[in-house]
């Protein structure tokens, strides 16, 4: 049930270069002059923030910063700004940013695991900027699912029956069947447990 300690499951992050999908994965307090505050740790795909494009110009790849500020938005209107630097995983695309707040937040709960083939599979993001939107479809082995998604979902949590995360949106295929959405599973992701670890703690 959605409350006003926790709005939502998924929120949707903004800057001026654009948008994305994000999950909370950690909620700490702090002792403030002020009293009790919460870092709000969420997750997101690492290609928001950092990319590479093709540069018409030197015929070559180059990297694109997504810099910040960064802006939090709930679907009940609370909005969190940070302009804190991302962390971005080296090599898998995720990253984290984190989030000062007066209330607490609930993480999601993570399931490192390998999917089956044609597990039943959800994904909660932003299609569009709209939403957010709860969406369903089925695992097709490794790291892809079937279930729809379009630009915007990307760093949404992909969840299994029970709703524990096991992957993040990170890329939509367009097929000739409709949109494929193409999952980034947490044991795919092989450093990504000991590196949120380290993150984390």
């Amino acid at each position: 049930m959605l409350t006003d300690e926790n709005p939502a499951p998924v929120m949707r992050i903004d800057t001026d270069m654009g948008m994305a999908s994000a999950w909370v994965i950690d909620c700490d307090p702090v002792v403030t002059e002020d009293g009790i505050v919460f870092d709000v740790t969420v997750a997101t795909a690492g290609h928001f923030i950092r990319h590479e494009e093709f540069d018409f110009f030197s015929g070559e790849l180059v990297m694109v910063e997504n810099p910040g500020p960064y802006t939090l938005t709930f679907p009940n209107g609370l909005e969190l700004c940070t302009e804190e630097e991302a962390r971005v995983h080296p090599t898998e695309d995720f990253a984290l940013l984190t989030f000062r707040s007066s209330s607490y937040h609930e993480p999601r709960a993570l399931d490192p695991r390998a999917l089956q083939y044609g597990e039943r599979l959800f994904l909660d993001g932003f299609p569009a900027g709209e939403g957010p939107y709860h969406r369903d479809g089925y695992s097709g082995g490794a790291d892809r699912t079937s279930t729809p998604a379009w630009p915007g979902d990307s760093g949404g949590p992909i969840t299994d029956a029970d709703g524990e995360v096991v992957g993040i949106l990170i890329q939509v295929i367009a097929s000739p069947q409709g949109f494929v959405s193409f999952a980034g599973t947490m044991t795919r992701l092989t450093d990504i447990n000991e590196w949120l670890q380290e993150q984390l703690n």
